[in-house]
């Protein structure tokens, strides 16, 4: 190293980089994990834990490299921050109310009672637009069916006499279905 009008120059590239390579080394690097991946017409469907914790307090749910929702325990900027967990529920891959997937996604925490919490839908359109849904509130996995190329949420209350509510996904939103009684 040489010392020349008040800047440290080195005498050698390969000094430079090992003293950088060191310093480096020693910043800490945050591991992100791909926790779910799924090929959509309109591309990949990721699920990110960008945390170090064991269960995840910070996601991101990316569709083609587009960030579709951020999550983080907590973080009341961002969205689930109560229940920062998300999981691809279930995947319908057939053409349906104006897009060409739907994803289904339950949000979870892992210090919840309930097993599971506010379920969303994911319309996704091959030329990569999409419309992510209003959420419902959910204690319990839900139930998922597809009749008439409409998809429809069931929650079935345990122990309980009265009849399950339910929920059908049409043109982006989630719209609760009136009870026959």
């Amino acid at each position: 190293m040489i010392w020349s009008r008040g800047v440290l120059r080195p005498r050698s590239r390969l000094l430079l980089l090992g003293a950088f390579g060191l310093w480096i080394s020693g910043c800490p690097v945050l591991a992100s994990t791909i926790k779910e991946q799924r090929t959509t017409p309109a591309g990949q469907l990721v699920i990110e834990q960008v945390d170090e914790g064991p269960l995840g307090n910070e996601f991101y749910v990316y569709l083609a490299g587009k960030t579709i929702l951020h999550s983080k325990l907590g973080d009341a900027t961002t969205e689930f921050s109560a229940f920062p967990i998300p999981h691809l529920f279930a995947y319908f891959g057939e053409s349906m109310n104006g897009v060409d997937a739907v994803a289904v996604f339950q949000q979870f925490n892992w210090g919840n009672a309930c097993d599971g919490g506010p379920v969303w839908f994911l319309g996704i359109s091959r030329d990569g637009n999409f419309k992510k849904s209003n959420s419902v509130e959910f204690c319990g996995p839900p139930e998922t069916t597809v009749k008439h190329g409409v998809i429809h949420l069931i929650r079935s209350e345990a122990g309980q006499a009265s009849p399950p509510k339910e929920w059908i996904y049409s043109g982006g939103k989630l719209q609760k279905v009136k009870s026959a009684r």
